[in-house]
């Protein structure tokens, strides 16, 4: 692994050394001015009114429009469809907008897409069975978190005789779908762009929800996502929705107060798409919107249940591929590999954890009903959707980003497409395929302080563009030992002056060989609290 240290920080002054160490970090990170900082450190409370001032690419016009039409349907009692989506944005969008009809008197119903039945945004099948929940009626069809690119089936609403309301905020095509009004940004998430129409509606929406939606979304969390998360996280500490206390106590979450931005992307976020991967995501829709208690733990246990399914299925189905690229004499520059029984719901998983094992492209194939669906994942640097684009001859349909792809074709191909994809490795950038640690400082270890993490909280919530910050010192080790059940996490004891730090490795035995008397690491920075006790952890990254 190769380090990229940003800078090295240098006192200018011995007091406050914790708060300047802030400072530079905050000025490394784009934030220059003294008012830009405060402004960063303290965002307002989100708004419609900060929303606009934030937001360029937001058409006032269009969510106007949008405004005017849904409340002449809540007063003409016009029935309601919110088309959401299966994933985590989608889902948490849905509970927002829902909530929000439902409470201004809107007779609205919602429609989430089963991942294999339907597929992804608006269908032609999802929109058939969307219609059935007001069969002979005239309803409004509201999408969240899809329908910017659903030209086919927008122009079929509209000879329908139907309006269709699009928010969304994916990349847009070209040319736009034929809706009444379309309330997009790219810059928020699916929930984010809901919660701008439900705050129309109701002063105090779901803010904890489009928090959720964001993080799990993988937003980046500066601008108006910062006011969300930042504030919606304290609604989340302190919440009384009966679905979200359910899927604390199923995840094991008993204090509160401590949720982060960890918590929603790594235990609640996992539990909302697992019931979308391998189940109907409807039920993670039912569970935030329920307030009935008993109801809420019997689907809040559904969602853990079928998480840990996924969690043993994707461990089962990367330990098959590893392995597979493991045993070839030479590795691909570009990791293309189809099983038939892989899970549809799994493969985007599998792909995830194919690069981060191996730091190149991956693509995992599976095979349903005489259809190959395959998920993408890449590396910074390599556009995997532009890479796919050059097989498109041999695709029956492609789309994605950067860094995340997928595609679907006729299994004919399916030869055709590995070696055309595995060819395209050849011509990539070796340098590319080089994991890289990008370091915000180095730091000398008198700096390493408890207080020094206070400071750092300020920064928070961590996440996409603002990741919590890794820094690099060197530290005189004493000795070192093999911890955990399976021996596989790495603890050292350093020498004095710093016996007082916690340095701890997970996952890291391996790395054990790289240890000298005096040893480079790259950390990030925790309070550990430990039988009454708390002292300041260093979370090593990797050694030199």
């Amino acid at each position: 692994m190769r380090w990229q240290i940003k800078s090295t920080f240098q006192a200018d002054t011995p007091t406050n050394q914790s708060q300047h160490v802030v400072k530079h970090l905050l000025n490394q990170r784009g934030f220059k001015t003294t008012s830009q900082q405060q402004e960063f450190l303290n965002p307002l409370e989100p708004s419609l009114k900060t929303a606009l001032a934030q937001l360029p690419d937001l058409d006032q016009t269009q969510l106007n429009k949008a405004h005017a039409r849904i409340s002449k349907a809540i007063n003409s009692h016009q029935p309601i469809i919110i088309y959401g989506d299966y994933d985590c944005d989608g889902i948490s969008a849905a509970t927002i907008l829902w909530t929000a009809l439902h409470q201004s008197g809107a007779i609205v119903k919602p429609f989430i897409p089963h991942r294999v039945h339907h597929g992804y945004g608006l269908s032609s099948n999802g929109v058939t069975d969307a219609l059935s929940l007001f069969p002979n009626k005239q309803p409004l069809i509201i999408t969240v978190d899809n329908g910017i690119s659903a030209i086919k089936e927008a122009q079929k609403l509209k000879k329908m005789g139907l309006d269709l309301i699009i928010t969304d905020h994916h990349t847009p095509p070209d040319i736009l779908p034929p809706a009444h009004s379309i309330v997009h940004t790219t810059h928020l998430s699916g929930s984010g762009v809901a919660w701008l129409i439900a705050s129309l509606f109701n002063p105090h929406p779901l803010t904890e929800f489009a928090a959720l939606g964001t993080v799990c979304d993988l937003l980046p969390l500066t601008g108006f996502n910062r006011s969300l998360v930042k504030h919606g996280l304290e609604h989340i500490k302190n919440t009384s929705n009966p679905g979200l206390l359910a899927l604390y106590q199923a995840a094991g979450i008993a204090d509160t107060a401590q949720i982060s931005t960890y918590h929603l992307g790594y235990i609640l976020g996992p539990r909302i798409n697992a019931v979308g991967r391998l189940s109907h995501a409807l039920d993670a829709l039912r569970l935030f919107c329920t307030t009935n208690q008993t109801t809420a733990q019997s689907l809040a246990h559904h969602l853990s249940n079928l998480n840990y399914q996924r969690q043993d299925l994707t461990q089962d189905h990367a330990t098959m591929a590893i392995n597979h690229f493991k045993s070839l004499s030479t590795l691909p520059n570009i990791l293309v590999f189809h099983h038939p029984d892989f899970h549809e719901g799994i493969i985007g998983l599998v792909a995830s954890r194919l690069t981060d094992h191996f730091h190149r492209p991956s693509i995992i194939i599976s095979s349903a009903d005489n259809v190959l669906k395959a998920s993408a994942r890449s590396v910074p640097g390599i556009n995997i959707t532009q890479l796919i684009s050059q097989t498109s001859h041999l695709l029956t349909n492609y789309g994605g980003h950067h860094q995340a792809a997928g595609f679907s074709a006729s299994p004919d191909h399916l030869q055709d497409i590995h070696d055309s994809l595995t060819k395209l490795g050849d011509s990539l950038d070796p340098k590319l395929l080089v994991k890289t640690l990008d370091i915000d400082l180095q730091l000398d270890p008198s700096l390493l302080s408890l207080d020094l993490f206070d400071q750092l909280s300020h920064l928070e919530p961590f996440g996409i563009a603002n990741p919590q910050p890794i820094f690099a010192s060197s530290l005189p080790v004493k000795s070192h030992s093999l911890i955990g059940k399976t021996m596989t996490h790495l603890k050292v004891q350093p020498e004095q002056p710093f016996t007082h730090l916690d340095v701890i490795g997970f996952n890291l035995a391996s790395r054990r060989h790289k240890l000298s008397n005096h040893s480079s690491f790259a950390f990030t920075l925790n309070k550990n609290h430990f039988r009454g006790k708390t002292s300041l952890q260093l979370l090593v990254k990797d050694i030199k």
